[in-house]
C-alpha cells in the first residue's frame, strides 16, 4: 500500500513536470525506505531538486 502511494506520487510528479525533465536522458527512480515517510509534496520537492542537479550536470 505504501509502495503504491510512493509510486503514484512519483508518476504524478513526472506527469506535471514534463518541461523540467532533462530531455534525451534515461532516468531510473528507486524509492528508498525513507520515501515512505514523505508526503506527496516532499517527494515532488526531492525529485525537483534531483532534476535540477541532473540538468546542471548535463550542461558541463
Amino acid at each position: 500500500m505504501v509502495r503504491n502511494r510512493v509510486k503514484r506520487a512519483i508518476r504524478e510528479w513526472f506527469r506535471q513536470s514534463r518541461d523540467e525533465v532533462v530531455r534525451e536522458t534515461d532516468l531510473v527512480v528507486i524509492a528508498r525506505r525513507g520515501a515512505r515517510d514523505l508526503d506527496t509534496r516532499q517527494i515532488g520537492e526531492e525529485l525537483g531538486a534531483l532534476m535540477a542537479k541532473a540538468a546542471e550536470s548535463t550542461k558541463r
